[in-house]
């Protein structure tokens, strides 16, 4: 009953099946050797001996591929305390690709690889110019939520990306998404992609959360209604708890 208990808790976690199964494999390895060693002849032997031996090593071994390089993996959400120590910053590069993946959705380009020099110097300037109205927006909501923001974050260990989220310990998370267009061009894929990602990041959340979509738009914004329009009646229609904001470029530049 006592091992039944305790497998039932290993159980609770990736992490502990893999050291529930480890612990029952030796144990009926040793158990099997211990019983029959006497009655096995000594090649017979030898097998059980060689993986009583070297299986220890070659634990160690994989216990510490897993550690090294896929440890967000071992743990189930509720071995977190809070939601936010299941956010995870973005490495430098992933940062990059990200921006990447931004400024061809603010450009409508997504052929800038192949593009001439003095189109791939506007590319760098879109780039910088997204990095400006997220820095707004990101410092903009941190004053009027008075937390600070953990910025550029993946929620759980999928590729559930956004530019910042702030939390109330216990209370409440808003997670923040700034867009920025230059052309009034949009793309549905990254509007679905979007609420997407917002609807399986709530659902690792165990708090209130709450997110906010911002468009930054650089130029007259009526000519970016029908931009404001697609993405207002997809987040009306995902259900979710989505608050868009619109914002014009000047702000950024103020």
């Amino acid at each position: 009953m006592e091992f039944l208990k305790g497998a039932k808790d290993f159980a609770r976690n990736p992490l502990g099946i893999v050291a529930l199964f480890i612990s029952l494999i030796y144990g009926f390895a040793s158990l099997l050797l211990g019983a029959s060693a006497d009655k096995l002849e000594s090649l017979e032997r030898w097998p059980l001996l060689v993986f009583v031996v070297t299986f220890p090593f070659v634990v160690l071994y994989v216990f510490y591929k897993l550690v090294t390089e896929h440890h967000g993996k071992l743990y189930s959400p509720g071995d977190y305390k809070d939601d936010d120590s299941f956010l995870r910053t973005l490495s430098p590069e992933e940062k990059e690709k990200k921006l990447e993946n931004d400024a061809k959705e603010a450009t409508g380009d997504v052929f800038i690889e192949k593009a001439q020099p003095s189109q791939r110097a506007s590319f760098s300037a879109t780039k910088t110019r997204i990095q400006q109205a997220e820095k707004h927006v990101i410092n903009m909501l941190s004053a009027e939520l008075g937390v600070t923001p953990n910025i550029d974050v993946q929620i759980s260990t999928e590729k559930y990306t956004f530019d910042a989220a702030y939390f109330k310990p216990g209370s409440s998370a808003t997670i923040l998404e700034v867009k920025y267009y230059s052309q009034p061009r949009i793309t549905f894929k990254a509007v679905q992609e979007f609420v997407y990602r917002a609807k399986l990041a709530a659902e690792y959340m165990t708090i209130d959360t709450k997110f906010i979509l911002a468009l930054v738009l650089d130029g007259d914004t009526d000519k970016f209604q029908l931009i404001a329009d697609a993405w207002s009646k997809s987040l009306e229609d995902s259900g979710l708890n989505i608050e868009l904001r619109v914002i014009s470029g000047e702000e950024v530049s103020a």
